[in-house]
Formats: structure tokens, C-alpha cells, sequence
């Protein structure tokens, strides 16, 4: 998931939203389950960790846009949150 998401946003700064969610259908076409929903989410904290201050900005709109999109469930981010919590890495 990580290369997928290397080579669909890599080395966006600004506009790293309008991007993923022009991308959010081919998505959820390769996130079938709340696994590889994690997954998803594992590899948007990857790539923000090497992308810049202005692509990290726009995390919570990404979020928000593959939520509404049907992409993520509401469990699934929740649950993601509270283990980075709990592992003291809040994302």
C-alpha cells in the first residue's frame, strides 16, 4: 500500500487532497475490508511523514474526504487513532 500510495502522491505539497480524492473510486476498489483500510491509513501516515509541511496540513481533509467517500469506516480510523494514542505516536 505504501508503493501505491508512493506513486499516486509522492511528492505532492499543496493539493495532496484534491489529488487523493480525484482518486478515492480507484481506492476503495483496492481497500475491500477494514484491514486493508488500516493499511490505507498506515501508508497516509508514511507518506506524510516524507512529504511536506503542506501536504500534512492536509491529512485531516484526506481523512475526512476518503470517510465521506465510503473508502474508510468511522471504526476503522477511530481504532487507528487510538493505537497511535496509546502507542504515544498521536497521528
Amino acid at each position: 500500500m505504501n508503493a501505491l500510495f508512493d506513486a499516486l502522491f509522492y511528492s505532492l505539497g499543496k493539493g495532496f487532497a484534491k489529488e487523493v480524492v480525484k482518486n478515492k473510486k480507484f481506492l476503495a476498489t483496492v481497500v475491500p475490508d477494514e484491514s486493508a483500510q488500516m493499511v490505507l491509513l498506515q501508508a497516509l501516515v508514511a507518506i506524510g511523514a516524507k512529504s511536506s509541511s503542506d501536504a500534512v496540513k492536509e491529512v485531516p481533509i484526506v481523512l475526512k474526504a476518503l470517510y465521506d467517500g465510503d473508502v474508510l469506516d468511522k471504526e476503522v480510523i477511530v481504532q487507528w487513532f487510538n493505537a497511535a494514542v496509546a502507542s504515544g505516536k498521536e497521528t
